[in-house]
């Protein structure tokens, strides 16, 4: 937010929930123009759903995160998504559906004025994430958990038949 406050287009930064960096951000905030970074703290679904309905970017900017639920749920709404090209986003989020940024604030914030830049690529990349999310849903997760406890089952299975 310090290198897109600078910029002549409106930038703000909501952040949805609350965490140990809570007060850090609130810090931040406070050397940005009033209003650039927004905590919202916890939001019930429904409340949290329309925020991500009606954002023009979910940035998810965590290079660690594990999977990242949160970026399906964003995409399932029909957001555009920029997210770091590293961590386990990386098992869903890609160039067809996504912004992928080198995890450093430069990249991130060029990364989020691209998404401006070509309206075109930004609704094929939303209509790529929106079958991205419905391919993961919680549904086709368990699907495939169970898939996979089958092939481990039916692969066992057959190692102890073989003669040895």
């Amino acid at each position: 937010m310090k290198i897109l406050s600078s910029d002549s287009e409106d930038y703000r930064l909501l952040v949805a929930g609350a965490g140990p960096k809570q007060e850090w951000l609130v810090e931040q905030g406070k050397k940005l123009p009033p209003g650039k970074i927004v905590i919202l703290g916890h939001l019930d679904k429904e409340t949290l759903a329309s925020y991500y309905a009606n954002v023009d970017v979910f940035v998810h900017p965590n290079p660690r995160e594990p999977f990242g639920n949160v970026v399906l749920e964003a995409m399932a709404s029909g957001v555009s998504i920029v997210a770091p090209n590293s961590g386990g986003v990386l098992t869903y989020t890609n160039p067809e559906n996504a912004w992928l940024a080198e995890p450093t604030p430069q990249a991130f914030a060029e990364t989020i004025r691209s998404v401006f830049d070509n309206e075109e690529l930004k609704e094929s990349r939303i209509t790529k994430a929106l079958e991205t999310a419905s391919k993961n849903s919680r549904e086709k997760a368990i699907e495939r958990l169970f898939d996979t406890y089958d092939r481990i089952y039916r692969e066992f299975r057959l190692s102890k038949s073989a003669p040895n």
